[in-house]
């Protein structure tokens, strides 16, 4: 199972469930996303990798997930700076989910998608 943090109005709900992958998510305003996050993680040790990819949710509906792999315990200063950066480029309607993953996780989501962010050596 995975840890969900997604930011809403400015907390953080924790769900506990398996989204289903669906595909990578890369567009114009995407692009813009993974550059400022990369920015933001590049400052942050032990963010190892980022992912960002359209999952089906609990509730079959879709919707954007950010998949970290870090260090540590999910880190909530972490998780309100991410909704900052999000929410400087997209409207209060949308919503970013955030999943800290495992190792074994991150082997699964290797085989269907690319990290945008890699932690320099």
């Amino acid at each position: 199972m995975i840890e969900d943090y997604e930011k809403k109005g400015g907390s953080a709900e924790v769900r506990v469930h398996q989204p289903k992958f669906v595909s990578g998510q890369d567009g114009p305003y995407e692009r813009i996303l993974k550059s400022r996050l990369s920015e933001l993680f590049c400052r942050k040790m032990t963010i190892r990798r980022a992912y960002l990819a359209r999952a089906e949710l609990a509730d079959t509906s879709t919707g954007v997930i950010l998949y970290v792999s870090a260090e540590g315990d999910p880190d909530e200063y972490l998780i309100d700076e991410i909704g900052v950066v999000f929410g400087s480029l997209f409207p209060a309607t949308e919503h970013l989910g955030i999943v800290f993953i495992t190792s074994t996780q991150e082997s699964w989501l290797q085989q269907m998608c690319g990290p945008f962010y890699v932690q320099a050596a």
